[in-house]
């Protein structure tokens, strides 16, 4: 619930979020609640117990410049196994 709050937050701000669940229906619905309010973002269901899911899930979505620095693998690796 906080995450999807905080996302929300992010979005409002004009922030294009990325939203994963490993429940789809839990998933949908917070999709149409998006989508209801005009909001796009991308969305997969992924377990996050999973490191090799998040980091696939994080190598499909384009963050610009921040993409190439983020040390996102390495922090997934350590944390997620």
């Amino acid at each position: 619930m906080i995450g999807k709050e905080i996302a929300l937050q992010f979005a409002n701000k004009g922030g294009k979020v990325t939203i994963i669940d490993v429940n789809e229906k839990a998933l949908v619905e917070t999709v149409a609640k998006y989508k209801e309010k005009g909001y796009d973002n991308y969305t997969k269901v992924v377990n996050v117990v999973e490191a090799e899911e998040v980091i696939d899930t994080v190598e499909g979505v384009s963050f610009g410049s921040c993409r190439k620095t983020s040390g996102y693998r390495k922090y997934f690796s350590v944390f997620c196994r």
